[in-house]
């Protein structure tokens, strides 16, 4: 048995608490009617409620803990927080609060987040089914890849018109010529991309990334006077932008 485990079972109280717990759910409704399934689920949720087991210390902590495979620990922590989830809403921040942390893929053209939380990755592919968008399949692990377009599409779809606008400002707060939301958030994200997997150096990496922490913070916190403007290469973006938009109306 796991030391952790042990030094929290040693506490009488903790203990006695753990038993009944157990013996309760596993005579519901009659002694051995749960399958083996159901039994290892009541045995995570017991040693959870009694601080045996943390769910906020990751996958690996659980798989340590208990002597099991990370798998084994995913699904045991995935039932478990079926069970226990709150307000959807609060789940919703909780996936918001992932996609601030947005990184690039090594060719640019995708985004990625991580999130090793199970029930969170099934909530914001959920998010992007709702909205009929079906990004590339990679909910899986903990890395979440999704196309820069189909997220500038999941983007388009969440925001008012109003908040588009004040968008299309802050990111080219020097073109008047009437761009679309998504021809600009794309060409923003797809020109942030390829600074990041170019040679830049790492300041200039690490400043991009800053920038593109702050217009997700703009999206979905409301921060748009803090999300800053794609300050260079403008002529080449623009075209980028039309071109995109040339697309969109001949769809």
């Amino acid at each position: 048995m796991n030391p952790e485990i042990q030094r929290v079972l040693a506490q009488e109280q903790t203990a006695a608490t753990l038993g009944r717990a157990l013996i309760e759910g596993y005579l519901s409704p009659s002694l051995g009617a749960i399958s083996k399934t159901e039994t290892d689920n009541l045995v995570f949720k017991c040693l959870v409620e009694t601080g045996a087991v943390r769910t906020d210390r990751g996958i690996y902590d659980i798989a340590r803990r208990l002597n099991v495979t990370p798998t084994k620990a995913k699904n045991l922590l995935f039932q478990w927080q079926l069970r226990m989830a709150g307000d959807d809403r609060e789940l919703e921040n909780e996936v918001i609060e992932n996609l601030l942390e947005v990184r690039f893929s090594s060719n640019g053209k995708l985004l990625t987040f991580g999130i090793e939380n199970p029930l969170l990755r099934e909530k914001l592919r959920a998010m992007f089914i709702e909205k009929k968008l079906f990004p590339d399949g990679s909910f899986s692990d903990e890395i979440v890849k999704v196309p820069i377009d189909q997220f500038v599409e999941f983007l388009d779809h969440r925001l008012d018109d109003q908040t588009k606008t004040q968008l299309i400002g802050r990111l080219y707060p020097n073109n008047q010529r009437g761009l679309s939301f998504k021809g600009v958030a794309k060409s923003a994200l797809q020109h942030w991309g390829r600074k990041v997997i170019g040679k830049a150096a790492d300041d200039v990496v690490e400043q991009t990334l800053t920038k593109v922490t702050k217009l997700m913070r703009g999206v979905f916190k409301g921060e748009i006077a803090e999300v800053e403007p794609v300050e260079d290469d403008e002529e080449e973006v623009d075209e980028n932008v039309e071109e995109d938009e040339d697309n969109e109306g001949g769809e």
